[in-house]
């Protein structure tokens, strides 16, 4: 086995019986069984969150981070990673799952939101869009995906 398209995972190649072509199946199960530990760490969270929102801002197109398999790496694979493969309550820092007042202090507490430092921001630390920065668009972001609780 060897990875063809460079997604992350083994594909599988062969030469069919007939010794006419090479044959060769693309792998779509994931690194583990809950999808893909995109940073090699041995866990599947928020890391690996922030590790595709790096991809995005650095417009990197490299297919171990286009999760939702549409052959391009944007803000749809952070979303579908967050959504469908963490299944994670969107602003739930703290994994107690919910967004709440805990949450918004935790992210407070970093020191990032609207800092002078560029492109230091992540998802876990508030960059909800993936853009480098944790500002008032990630909160209004936060706030229109409907998941704060008071």
């Amino acid at each position: 086995m060897v990875d063809i398209d460079r997604d992350g995972d083994p594909d599988f190649l062969w030469i069919g019986d007939d010794q006419q072509g090479i044959y060769w199946i693309r792998n779509h199960l994931p690194s583990t069984p809950n999808g893909h530990d995109l940073n090699n760490d041995g866990l599947i969270d928020l890391a690996d969150l922030d590790a595709i929102c790096v991809a995005v801002r650095d417009n990197r197109q490299e297919m171990q981070f286009d999760v939702d398999e549409d052959g391009n790496v944007g803000v749809s694979d952070v979303q579908h990673f967050h959504d469908a493969v963490l299944q994670h309550v969107f602003g739930d820092l703290n994994s107690d799952g919910l967004f709440d007042s805990s949450d918004l202090v935790m992210l407070f507490q970093k020191g990032q939101y609207e800092d002078d430092l560029e492109n230091n921001s992540a998802w876990s630390t508030g960059d909800w869009n993936c853009d480098g920065e944790f500002d008032s668009s990630d909160l209004v972001i936060a706030f229109q995906r409907g998941t704060y609780t008071r």
